[in-house]
């Protein structure tokens, strides 16, 4: 079959894009199994639209698939509505994160026929095999579909491959060089061309807040198959750092360092951080010790919540002694440290969102980000809006962290809205955070990258509307 894969356009101006992994794993897969690929990362063009249009007008497709996270929703539809109008016969696949918590409404979409839910590569190629037969849909495990005008949603894929059995991304398919002049998702690099990267999938927890897209186990790849793909991308595309994007990098303490070590003895000389947040729990000595040997200069832990009870509620379930400790170690090894925080929970007061600011004020990090709850759906945070009857905000025009969305019985909106900027104020004034931020910003690059974090954290909130949410949370 003859496939367009896309990345819609959308704002990235407080949303960093980076390179489309998801697609490119599609892709690889794909061109694996005898198709032809064509991969367009709209992103990469201003004329959106033109270029769409050009690519379809250039050759028949046998399929359109969209990747799209919830903020790049509103993207993805107007990317939809762009091939239904010039390609109506042509059917789409949507796949990634929002579809996945919302297939139903996806479905809704003109020429939208298929929704795979979750981890994509063994399904797709499932669906294209009974495409190109003309068999039946019910044997592809994570498929959404209509028959009969009815929507079907077919149990979950079971037979997921081992990640070192897919082959790497497909990055010969995409315009490699152009990435290099977006801003990445992560901390301000210290080395040119950075990229990032993952090592495994899934994470055994159970956090509340949080997607299920690789499933609640973790599958790591081997050692040695991250870094040949390191190898790889260092030698033909001259990648220098690595942002490791993994869910839960250090579950397996003895592979990470392994995968330390293994960096050292390829004489690679790079360097590495970890933007998505690693367990501070899931650390010891020897394995930073491992991670700056490697080249490791940045390192974000999740952290939450400074109340004991809300780390209960959530499910984190974080000793916060564990991470004083981690803070302790980063600190004697010149780690830089960042930390994500989030308020607005069902059931936290004002006492504990307390507890949250003071414990980042007082801490060893060097850098903090806070976030609202927000209860995306399919999370059990969720389903804990719905069971108690809050109301909610989840509109496709803010659906992220920086806006609040639940109106708790506890907080009012404007509340916590005032509590969010006195958590950026009161940790960022501290003395020694203060210095070591505006000598930062004397770096190349530094102070851009800090003022679009400034605008992708504290204005969205100024922005959002402030009539207040009224309906129970459902399906964005």
């Amino acid at each position: 079959m003859n496939l367009l894969l896309l990345r819609p356009h959308y704002d990235t101006r407080y949303r960093p894009a980076g390179f489309p992994i998801g697609i490119a794993y599609l892709a690889a897969a794909a061109e694996a199994a005898g198709h032809r690929v064509r991969a367009l990362d709209l992103i990469l063009h201003k004329d959106w639209e033109a270029v769409l249009a050009d690519a379809l007008a250039a050759e028949r497709f046998d399929l359109v698939g969209i990747s799209c996270m919830s903020v790049q929703y509103l993207g993805a539809v107007a990317a939809a509505a762009r091939v239904h109008t010039l390609a109506p016969d042509t059917p789409m696949v949507f796949g990634g994160a929002h579809p996945s918590i919302a297939p139903d409404r996806v479905l809704a979409l003109a020429g939208v026929r298929f929704v795979i839910r979750g981890e994509g590569e063994r399904p797709f190629l499932k669906l294209l095999d009974a495409l190109g037969r003309g068999g039946g849909l019910d044997a592809v495990g994570s498929l959404s579909f209509k028959r009969d005008g009815i929507v079907t949603h077919n149990p979950p894929e079971t037979d997921l491959p081992s990640p070192d059995d897919l082959p790497w991304p497909a990055y010969h398919l995409f315009p490699m060089e152009s990435y290099f002049e977006l801003e990445i998702p992560g901390s301000p690099s210290r080395h040119p061309r950075p990229f990032q990267i993952f090592t495994s999938r899934g994470c055994p927890y159970h956090c509340i807040y949080c997607h299920n897209l690789f499933g609640k186990g973790f599958r790591p790849r081997s050692p040695e198959h991250v870094v040949a793909e390191m190898r790889h991308l260092y030698d033909a595309y001259g990648v220098r750092e690595f942002l490791i994007y993994d869910d839960n990098f250090t579950m397996d303490l003895a592979r990470a360092r392994r995968i330390c070590e293994l960096i050292v003895d390829s004489g690679m000389r790079v360097g590495l951080q970890f933007p998505n947040g690693i367990r501070a729990d899931r650390m010891d000595e020897p394995l930073i010790e491992a991670m700056v040997a490697a080249g490791a200069h940045s390192i974000t832990i999740g952290v939450e919540t400074g109340s004991p009870r809300i780390q209960q509620l959530i499910r984190k379930n974080l000793r916060l002694d564990r991470v004083e400790a981690f803070l302790r170690l980063a600190r004697r090894h010149r780690l830089v440290t960042h930390g994500f925080f989030m308020m607005g929970f069902p059931g936290e007061t004002t006492a504990d969102v307390w507890q949250t600011i003071r414990f980042a004020r007082r801490s060893e990090l060097d850098y903090a980000f806070f976030a609202f709850a927000t209860p995306y759906p399919g999370t059990e945070l969720h389903n804990l809006t719905v069971a108690q009857g809050l109301a909610t905000r989840m509109l496709a025009d803010d659906m992220d962290v920086t806006t609040p969305h639940i109106q708790t019985r506890e907080i009012s909106l404007r509340t916590l809205r005032r509590l969010y900027y006195l958590a950026y104020f009161l940790f960022y004034t501290r003395p020694r955070r203060l210095g070591r931020l505006l000598t930062s910003l004397l770096r190349p690059g530094v102070a851009v990258k800090y003022l679009r974090g400034l605008g992708k954290y504290l204005l969205p909130a100024l922005r959002q509307r402030r009539t207040a949410p009224l309906t129970p949370p459902e399906e964005p």
